[in-house]
């Protein structure tokens, strides 16, 4: 009878040992899951951060872009403005948010150059800027009839 005594107490120590070791294990997975959670969660906020500031800075290009055809074509009158004011400011409203753009010729008195402000604000209120320095020339070669140089 103390044979079998014994034995029950080693089951149930065995017993306690395997609850201890299972509650050990399932906090050491719960610890995991959570930050695996965390970690996920972070970066789909930095991803979604990243999309709304690329989609600014795409909207303000464009605003950089609508002065440079407005240059190129003097569409609305761009020269005239320039030549008296030597300012020309438009805006307009994307579904994707509005963007405004200052032209402002000559850039630091030298002819032919101006500089265009672009400023952008995503429907999510995300702000870009661009400022551009540009050297447009009136009579050029067929070939480079249009052409866009940059640096950056």
């Amino acid at each position: 009878m103390a044979v079998i005594r014994q034995m029950m107490q080693g089951d149930r120590r065995r017993a306690g040992s395997v609850f201890l070791l299972a509650m050990v294990a399932l906090t050491t997975l719960l610890i995991l899951g959570a930050t695996l959670v965390q970690g996920a969660m972070q970066g789909l906020a930095r991803a979604s951060d990243d999309l709304r500031r690329r989609e600014a800075y795409s909207l303000a290009e464009s605003g950089v872009d609508m002065a440079i055809c407005k240059l190129y074509e003097n569409y609305d009158g761009i020269d005239d403005t320039l030549e008296t004011s030597g300012q020309y400011t438009d805006s307009y409203t994307l579904p994707q948010g509005s963007v405004s753009y200052t032209v402002t010729a000559p850039y630091e008195g030298i002819p032919d150059t101006c500089l265009i402000d672009s400023v952008a604000t995503t429907k999510t209120n995300r702000q870009a800027r661009i400022l551009v320095v540009a050297s447009y020339m009136r009579d050029v070669d067929r070939v480079f009839e249009g052409a866009i140089f940059s640096n950056s």
